[in-house]
């Protein structure tokens, strides 16, 4: 087969050919009777057979030999130097290369060269020699216009051996991407639009954003020229390309009620930028209509703050004057003066940003803060948008469903609200769009539901009887998710009901109803009602048997009275009046989340001082999972280990105090791949569509009977799932590092909240 071990029978071949051809030192003649091949006595072949094994080829010895360097047999048209690349026979290639200068690049059947079939065979060693030192191309087309990338094998670092708890970063996918990138994935863009190449680009994709180290290089190559992601760019496809498996990203965010399947090629960091160059160049070319509207209101321009502890007083009057223009055109401590001291650089806008916080979410504020912004209201309830103008803005905006609950949300207001109550409402929507716009987030943990809303990502009725769809189970969770990280305590409730026995469910009296509070106002005054689940009626008991429509039910409700609220809406529609919400549809609400509030940066040494094990057998040896999960961690991204936070503990924010200070200790919770389902390991089918890339199908068809070493489905094991109720993270026992690494990058990266209700 004339892989590794055989060059020297190659490289005996090919002289043998060049002596039929013409006559060298290594032949000799006996008259006109024959020829005898080679001389094994002879010190001088011997040397030249050494240097040949080892890649030192002298391409005058094969001279004569190219015509059977690229014979191709009649079946697969493959030739010697597509066996050789199918082997992984570098010092074999070498030796062709020099018979034949043309052999690397020779052509199969279908048109595929060496270079595509070590790659699909997944010898990086052997992809690199052939682009980097024999010739062949990183961008060579088959007959279907694939370029190697197409074939290549990402799961091959998985079988490398890891160092230092590093990648190896030897995969033939990462050594095709370290030259041509460009053209590589301009090839991939026209190839998107190719039904029959549509499979093939899904798998590639999804597997340059799973795979780390093709993951890193490829957002390092973004990174060096962010201007590639622009409109109009050759690489803006990359941010339209939405491809994966539901069951990887379960509950992953999608906007307009697509389906959640989405893997995103291009990291966070990428997208921010990519963002910020969208905003700026939009921003510059409607300057000329909003400087028109800026200057209108240079006289209330400068945002004067008169209190640093309550700057929201001054801020409402601002931004009333100044309008969604003030917001976008320039930072705000591009404005900001100070009756008491300088105020005016990013140090000051940060502090300016930390007291809002507080005083919008209530903490710090004294309790007769609320009740006098609201008696400012009229008595009458006959208002106007003139009496705005008038006392002070209505706050605090924010509040938390019960002490110990990590994020906040909107009051429960009525659903017409007062008029000041509204504009309130609506420029802290425009303050939240400055946040990510300007990137000077608001530090406050926001509930999801409400952060959802915001965006527009609101979630859609589902049936809770009969056979329900894949989605509409995700949903539930989701919903459920939602309400353990608002509402801990309620949470624990329903979990409980779910879990408890029938007897002891039925013995509690519950109906499908739920006592709905709304917040006091002048003109409205505090209301309870009964509000009915479903279509049940008020009266009907929960049994064991429709236990499961309740809390579903139940959940589902407590989300949307935050996520479609007459509050969120009015914050809705002061944000986009500031960043359209279609340009974040690239981000997940986990990541919209983070920057509104920021995150802190979060101590890997902290979090495993007070980090306690469960089901761990500690007895004999430390547990390897939990020491593999904090060294990706140490290695992860500010924003990735915040997003970690997140899911754990349901906000990016912890706690004054820390880790230590959680109701809760942060919990690894030990789940065995027994309680799991994985499927067989030795699931042949291919579900990489038309990609032409299944190798064992690939050997039947031209005759090659070797062994093929299939790769790890690593998308067999499951995502770690979170009970943020108790800080809990249940981690599957994966068998190995590589193996932990990947899914947790992939839950991080493309599916933060994914992870299941408990």
């Amino acid at each position: 087969d004339g892989g590794p071990g055989w060059e020297g029978c190659v490289a005996a071949l090919l002289r043998s050919a060049a002596a039929f051809a013409a006559d060298n030192r290594f032949t000799k003649t006996h008259g006109a009777v024959g020829v005898t091949l080679f001389d094994p006595t002879d010190s001088a072949y011997q040397e030249k057979k050494l240097q040949s094994a080892y890649g030192v080829a002298d391409t005058q010895i094969f001279k004569g030999a190219g015509a059977t360097a690229i014979i191709r047999d009649q079946e697969s048209g493959s030739s010697a130097a597509h066996y050789a690349a199918r082997a992984g026979a570098v010092a074999s290639l070498r030796l062709l290369r020099a018979a034949h200068p043309g052999s690397v690049r020779a052509l199969d059947a279908e048109g595929a060269t060496p270079t595509h079939i070590a790659a699909a065979y997944g010898h990086a060693e052997c992809v690199r020699v052939l682009v980097d030192e024999l010739g062949g191309s990183r961008v060579a087309t088959d007959a279907r216009g694939w370029i190697p990338l197409m074939y290549a094998d990402f799961a091959s670092d998985f079988h490398s051996e890891r160092g230092n708890g590093g990648w190896s970063g030897r995969s033939a996918a990462l050594v095709l991407m370290q030259g041509d990138l460009l053209a590589q994935l301009r090839s991939l863009r026209v190839l998107s639009e190719d039904a029959m190449s549509i499979p093939c680009v899904k798998r590639v994709v999804t597997s340059l954003a799973e795979n780390p180290a093709c993951y890193e290089a490829l957002n390092a190559f973004l990174r060096s020229d962010p201007r590639l992601l622009d409109p109009g760019a050759p690489l803006e496809f990359l941010l339209s390309l939405s491809f994966g498996k539901p069951a990887d990203t379960s509950a992953a965010d999608t906007a307009h009620g697509m389906a959640p399947t989405r893997t995103t090629v291009v990291d966070f960091p990428n997208r921010r930028e990519w963002l910020a160059r969208t905003l700026r160049s939009e921003s510059n070319f409607a300057l000329s209509s909003s400087f028109q509207e800026y200057k209108s209101s240079a006289n209330g321009s400068r945002l004067t703050l008169t209190d640093s502890q309550a700057p929201w007083a001054d801020l409402f009057k601002w931004a009333r004057l100044n309008g969604p223009a003030g917001w976008r055109n320039s930072p705000l401590h591009h404005h900001m003066r100070s009756t008491t001291h300088i105020a005016s650089g990013p140090g000051p806008e940060r502090d300016l940003m930390e007291s809002l916080a507080k005083e919008l979410s209530g903490d710090g504020v004294h309790e007769g803060l609320r009740g006098e912004s609201l008696r400012a209201e009229n008595a009458n309830g006959n208002e106007n948008e003139n009496d705005t103008e008038k006392g002070a803005p209505f706050a605090p905006l924010l509040t938390r469903a019960e002490c110990k609950s990590p994020v906040y949300r909107p009051f429960h207001l009525p659903e017409v609200l007062p008029v000041r109550v509204k504009t309130a409402f609506v420029i802290f929507g425009q303050l939240l769009g400055y946040a990510i716009a300007h990137k000077s987030p608001l530090p406050v943990a926001l509930a999801t539901s409400f952060v959802r809303g915001v965006l527009g990502r609101e979630t859609g009725d589902f049936s809770v009887r009969g056979t329900e769809t894949e989605t509409e189970t995700r949903q539930k969770k989701r919903h459920l998710e939602e309400l353990a990280e608002m509402d801990p305590l309620e949470a624990k409730s329903l979990a409980w009901i779910l879990d408890a026995p029938g007897e002891e469910v039925e013995a509690a009296c519950l109906s499908f109803s739920l006592e709905e509070t709304l917040e006091e106002t002048e003109v409205t005054p505090q209301t309870t009602a009964e509000t009915t689940l479903g279509d049940h009626l008020v009266s009907e008991r929960v049994t064991a048997k429709n236990r499961n429509e309740y809390v579903y039910l139940r959940a589902r409700r407590q989300v949307a009275r935050v996520a479609t609220s007459s509050a969120t809406r009015a914050t809705r529609r002061g944000f986009t009046t500031v960043i359209p919400t279609h340009h974040l549809a690239v981000f997940s609400t986990a990541e919209c989340a983070l920057m509104l509030g920021g995150c802190h940066d979060v101590s890997v040494t902290e979090m495993r001082a007070s980090c306690k094990l469960e089901g761990y057998c500690t007895t004999h040896e430390t547990p390897p999972q939990p020491a593999w999960l904090f060294r990706f961690l140490e290695r992860a991204s500010t924003d990735e280990r915040a997003l970690f936070v997140k899911f754990v503990t349901g906000s990016s924010r912890l706690p004054p105090g820390g880790f230590d200070a959680l109701e809760y200790p942060l919990t690894i919770v030990s789940v065995p791949l027994s309680d799991i389902g994985l499927g067989s390991a030795n699931d042949d089918s291919d579900d990489d569509g038309d990609a032409r890339v299944g190798r064992a199908a690939r050997a039947k068809r031209v005759g090659f009977s070797a062994k093929i070493n299939k790769p790890v489905k690593l998308s067999r094991y499951p995502l770690p799932t979170s009970a943020t109720c108790f800080n809990q993270l249940r981690l599957p026992e994966y068998p190995t590092e590589q193996v932990l690494h990947h899914r947790i990058a992939t839950a991080l990266r493309h599916g933060v909240e994914g992870f299941g209700f408990a």
